[in-house]
């Protein structure tokens, strides 16, 4: 009957583990999924996207989610390089000229900026009067995918532009507008200003921001109107205002290889993590070791329980007589001492050092008065001898 329960809860308890062990490689293989899918989601964020339409056709811009839409860039009319990109023919001479509209940037801005996905409808109704007519014509967009959570810094006018990253991490420019937004009236307003009625910006302090302090660890920058003009009417307290992130090196120079030649500044700090992607994979890669190990311990205490019980007895009855031997030993020493050991020896052993010294001392006068007799004896002789008459 003890050994038919085992076997029982034996088989109760396999398919209990072969659950746990399809959980566990079904856990590690959606970590490992995850992780892949995170990195993509990286890689989206930082690279900055480029799409094209040609005349008659719909745009499209697209960002993952928890992010919006940032534009870069933005170019509608015609060029020498890009008619073979709405046109399979060859130019003529007319479609050998160039030409742009200049409120491209500015309408894509105001139609996509801080959206997750936009269409636009490419015709040069939406740019205004068309640039070149009788010419084909598209509209090409560079974009980049702002996250929802991102630093921003604002700089007013002829002060300094101090961005500054931790170690490990570089600059990524998602956004920079020089100039002074209408609905702005509590930043860079000393006394004696004037607040516009309308917006004036200057759209070219992103290009040069980004050229500037891109893939950097920290960036100073004059601000003032002879690196982005002069957008506003004068007495027009101007600023500049920066949106933007810093990104770990390692995941920055993954989607741009010429960050990866730039050396850092400041020195690492140990204990700090540069890549976060990879301490979240060691710490999944962790649990499931955890879980393996618990689960080889689980089988191993399921399996071979008789065996355990047999190892212990056989550990118990080792030990026991073990215990025996000593205990017999122990009494053999104590019987042959007491054997060898008479209470004459003992009194031989302790016996005090006085007898010793009266025996000396009686062994030394016998020996002082056997001398002084041989002595004497002499003396007498050679006296004798020499009353002797010749």
């Amino acid at each position: 009957m003890s050994e038919a329960e085992p076997r029982g809860d034996r088989r109760q308890l396999e398919p209990a583990l072969l659950n746990l062990v399809s959980c566990l490689v079904l856990l590690c293989a959606k970590d490992s999924s995850a992780l892949a899918d995170f990195s993509g989601y990286l890689s989206r964020l930082l690279q900055k996207h480029s799409v094209y339409a040609c005349d008659g056709d719909t745009l499209t811009l697209q960002c993952p989610r928890h992010s919006t839409i940032s534009i870069q860039s933005a170019f509608y009319g015609h060029t020498v390089q890009g008619h073979q990109m709405c046109s399979t023919e060859q130019p003529n001479t007319l479609e050998t000229a160039s030409c742009m509209a200049d409120t491209t940037f500015q309408k894509v801005q105001d139609e996509c900026q801080n959206l997750r996905s936009c269409q636009l409808p490419v015709n040069s109704r939406l740019f205004g009067p068309d640039p070149c007519p009788g010419l084909t014509k598209y509209l090409l967009v560079s974009f980049k995918c702002k996250p929802t959570e991102y630093k921003t810094k604002s700089v007013c006018e002829d002060s300094e532009l101090k961005l500054h990253c931790h170690e490990s991490k570089f600059l990524n420019i998602y956004e920079a507008t020089y100039g002074r937004w209408a609905r702005d009236t509590d930043i860079c307003l000393p006394g004696g200003n004037s607040i516009p009625q309308f917006d004036c910006l200057s759209f070219v302090a992103l290009e040069i921001l980004s050229q500037r302090c891109y893939g950097k660890q920290k960036c100073n920058f004059l601000v003032n109107d002879k690196h982005f003009g002069t957008p506003c009417l004068p007495g027009v307290k101007k600023y500049l205002t920066v949106h933007y992130a810093c990104v770990p090196k390692i995941i920055l120079s993954a989607v741009d290889p010429k960050v990866s030649s730039q050396k850092p500044s400041l020195e690492h700090k140990d204990g700090e993590y540069a890549h976060p992607e990879r301490a979240a994979l060691l710490f999944m890669c962790s649990i499931c070791v955890g879980l393996a190990l618990t689960l080889c311990a689980l089988v191993t205490r399921v399996s071979c329980p008789e065996n355990i019980r047999s190892i212990h007895q056989v550990n118990g009855h080792l030990l026991l007589e073990r215990d025996q031997d000593d205990s017999s030993s122990e009494e053999s020493d104590e019987e042959a001492s007491s054997d060898s050991a008479s209470p004459d020896d003992f009194l031989r052993l302790y016996k005090p050092a006085s007898a010793y010294n009266s025996m000396d001392a009686a062994e030394l006068a016998e020996r002082i008065e056997r001398r002084d007799q041989i002595m004497q004896e002499i003396w007498m002789n050679s006296a004798s001898d020499a009353f002797i008459p010749r």
